[in-house]
């Protein structure tokens, strides 16, 4: 019986000591440094998905990684004193196009830049953060969760068949943050 008490006691130290250091693991907030970026959602290596900017008010989607040939997007800190962004999509003359939660509050799509907008303002934390990003060109940020600020909502890749015989879209949801798979992505500098 007394073996089984500093057992019960051995255990339960354990667990208590354990416990606390697997909560501490901190997050990080990437430096973009006003750098472009591709976002990737690497499901393996063979199907590595980027998202794709589409046209202002269209929904953002992924699409088979073309090996970082252009960067998309360029995620701006706001300036509050917590990290917060706005990713703005490139190749917009007037540098007014950004990512922003669709009025449905389920998709993520393209729209004006609206100062002020809660909607687009975006929180990216992430597991590894690089430094100098004007010196990197390949991985910068891994394994990152996007979270809208205004909904508490991470950003996931579904997958969505819109007909029996065509091929399945994979579009850009907002859901309850749950550290999936689908709500894992990487910055990469191109």
């Amino acid at each position: 019986m007394f073996r089984i008490s500093i057992l019960a006691v051995l255990a339960l130290a354990t667990f208590a000591l354990a416990s606390p250091l697997q909560s501490r693991k901190s997050k990080c907030h990437p430096n973009f440094e006003g750098v472009g970026v591709s976002v990737l959602w690497d499901q393996n290596p063979f199907n590595t998905r980027e998202w794709s900017p589409n046209a202002v008010g269209a929904n953002v989607t992924t699409v088979i990684d073309d090996f970082q040939q252009a960067a998309e997007f360029r995620f701006e800190q706001t300036g509050s004193s917590y990290a917060t962004y706005i990713a703005k999509k490139l190749g917009v003359s007037a540098n007014n196009q950004v990512v922003s939660v669709g009025s449905n509050e389920q998709y993520i799509n393209i729209a004006y830049l609206s100062s002020g907008d809660p909607n687009q303002t975006w929180d990216v934390s992430c597991d590894v953060c690089g430094t100098n990003a004007w010196s990197v060109h390949g991985l910068f940020a891994d394994v990152c969760t996007i979270k809208s600020v205004h909904l508490g909502l991470c950003a996931q890749v579904v997958t969505t068949v819109t007909h029996a015989h065509s091929a399945p879209s994979f579009l850009l949801q907002l859901a309850a943050c749950n550290g999936a798979a689908n709500q894992n992505f990487q910055f990469w500098m191109v």
